[in-house]
């Protein structure tokens, strides 16, 4: 499935195969999650996970350790 703002949408696409058709500003943060790092609001680490919370939504998603550095990596460089 795709989350958008506010739909959701089915897809019969694997992950990788998505992954590799969007724009550079998406990125894989855990085994079954891609995320467009321009909605970001905030990314938090914590003992329990590492939590993003988007701009203008309610939605919220874990951040897998394995990806955790380079997402926080990315988001450094955006500034």
């Amino acid at each position: 499935m795709a989350h958008t703002a506010d739909q959701v949408f089915n897809t019969r696409q694997r992950l990788y195969e998505l992954a590799d058709e969007l724009p550079a500003n998406f990125q894989r943060v855990s085994k079954s999650a891609i995320l467009n790092r321009q909605q970001i609001f905030s990314l938090t680490k914590s003992v329990t996970g590492n939590l993003v919370r988007f701009k203008h939504s309610h939605k919220q998603l874990y951040v897998s350790r394995r990806y955790y550095q380079a997402l926080k990596l990315a988001l450094e460089r955006k500034g």
